[in-house]
């Protein structure tokens, strides 16, 4: 697969694992473009704790794979994408931004074995208890929605 990142990611902390999109990520895989649009809402990297030196949330070689990933595995993603090929993509992003081969491989078989219970499962992530200031955080989404 080639990745094509076409701009920098844009986010905004609405809580200790959330953030926001302030503008559309672009990337393309192959020849499909795909936009993450602004106002969609991430946790990053669903890894422990204990794993954060090798796959940040929203640092690393892995902060823009994990938005594309979220994206895939949301309602809101591509229709016709199945969880292997999101899963895929997650590994193919975090190696065009040199992530080392043992521990993308590793990425990708977590997502592979656990990521269905995810995968297209309606889950709001933004709730009282995942944001710092719930109503402020509910407004700023539906604000940065009404860019696109």
């Amino acid at each position: 697969m080639v990745i094509k990142i076409k701009n920098s990611l844009q986010t905004e902390r609405l809580g200790n694992r959330l953030w926001v999109l302030l503008q559309p990520f672009k990337f393309s895989v192959g020849k499909t473009n795909y936009i993450v649009p602004a106002g969609f809402v991430t946790d990053g990297a669903s890894a422990p704790k204990w794993l954060w030196h090798f796959c940040a949330p929203m640092a690393g070689p892995f902060g823009e794979a994990a938005v594309a990933h979220d994206y895939f595995y949301s309602l809101k993603g591509p229709k016709k994408m199945c969880q292997r090929y999101a899963d895929r993509v997650l590994y193919e992003i975090g190696m065009h931004r040199k992530a080392k081969k043992i521990i993308a491989l590793l990425v990708k078989k977590v997502a592979n074995k656990f990521g269905y219970k995810y995968y297209r499962v309606k889950k709001e992530k933004l709730t009282k208890d995942s944001c710092y200031k719930f109503n402020w955080a509910v407004g700023r989404v539906k604000y940065l929605e009404t860019l696109n």
